[in-house]
């Protein structure tokens, strides 16, 4: 028998839909599933990251034996231990200090208002050990030192923002809520005074837009990158932070 490739299509996506819904069953029964792609090519990001979201698990693709070495030695626990299931995050901004916000990168990964308190809807796995990091790139409202206010500031004007997050512990069905509020005198008068991990996962999004043309990056480039991460590096246990530096400036050769 002879498949066109729209026949091909169709048959994939009935067999794909068969596999996630097999998968759900699997999870309500306390069965995970992590997916650990191998080789060089051919590879779906965003599959993989489906089908082991649909597993409350996680998936990593290992193209060298230093990758190996990270996903299933050095990170292990993270990579096959989950500790907080169904994570979402939620950030009101508040507009009375801040004038705009930017955050960089998660568009996969963004919900409704509405999906943040719905049970029904599937969200992020933490594993043991394990970080997130969401950076935003925020203005605040520059006020003239004469400028008449419309009105007289609100209770919240020492507030820039209100965190909320909320999570289901791996034994768990509800939802459990943490909630923070983000004060304007956190905020770092000097980027210097920030840690080496701020800084460098400031690096580390910078390369991110400067790969996609992104324009608020301005003029910023790759040597700027480049220094911001050398200086940033610190102890680095692993060397991932070095193996970082090469691709930069590897990615700055090309350029």
């Amino acid at each position: 028998m002879k498949f066109t490739q729209k026949t091909c299509q169709v048959l994939f996506s009935i067999y794909y839909a068969e596999l996630l819904h097999l998968i759900k069953q699997k999870k309500r029964s306390g069965v995970g599933l992590t997916i650990l792609g191998f080789g060089m090519g051919n590879y779906n990001d965003h599959m993989l990251e489906e089908i082991s979201n649909a597993g409350d698990g996680n998936a990593a693709y290992i193209d060298t034996l230093q990758e190996a070495q990270k996903v299933l030695v050095d990170e292990i626990g993270a990579t096959l231990q989950a500790i907080a299931r169904d994570t979402k995050i939620q950030i009101e901004f508040n507009p009375e200090q801040l004038s705009s916000y930017y955050l960089i990168g998660y568009e996969n990964r963004m919900l409704t208002r509405e999906d943040f308190r719905n049970e029904r809807v599937d969200a992020g796995d933490v594993g043991a050990a394990h970080t997130v990091t969401a950076l935003y790139e925020i203005t605040l409202n520059d006020r003239l030192r004469y400028q008449v206010a419309d009105s007289s500031p609100s209770k919240y004007s020492n507030e820039i923002g209100f965190l909320k997050i909320r999570y289901k512990k791996p034994e768990e069905s509800g939802s459990r809520e943490m909630i923070r509020v983000l004060l304007k005198k956190d905020i770092q008068q000097s980027f210097v005074h920030t840690s080496d991990n701020f800084r460098f996962s400031a690096a580390v999004a910078a390369f991110g837009q400067l790969l996609r043309n992104s324009e608020p990056l301005g003029d910023y480039d790759y040597d700027e990158v480049l220094a911001l991460a050398r200086q940033s590096r610190g102890g680095d246990e692993y060397g991932y932070r070095s193996e970082f530096l090469k691709l930069v400036n590897l990615a700055g050769s090309l350029k």
